[in-house]
């Protein structure tokens, strides 16, 4: 729900950061991240930052090889 800085306003609301998600993600071996509940304030562009930022994290870490952002209407298959 929020990046690295936002997270330390929010502490104790019980979410998380992108970057514990891909590490958590990493550490179980999962394919495919989909990130959800996102913070309301944050627009599309920061959405797409976010998942650039958490997609280059998952290549550092060796995580999933693929992370995206869920979205209204999203299909997906398992």
């Amino acid at each position: 729900m929020y990046t690295p800085a936002e997270l330390e306003a929010h502490r104790g609301w019980g979410h998380s950061t992108f970057e514990e998600a891909v590490t958590l993600a990493a550490e179980a071996g999962v394919r495919r991240l989909v990130l959800f509940h996102h913070e309301p304030e944050h627009d599309d562009r920061a959405m797409d930052q976010l998942v650039a930022a958490a997609q280059r994290r998952a290549v550092a870490r060796r995580g999933p090889s693929e992370v995206l952002a869920a979205q209204e209407g999203m299909t997906l298959t398992l």
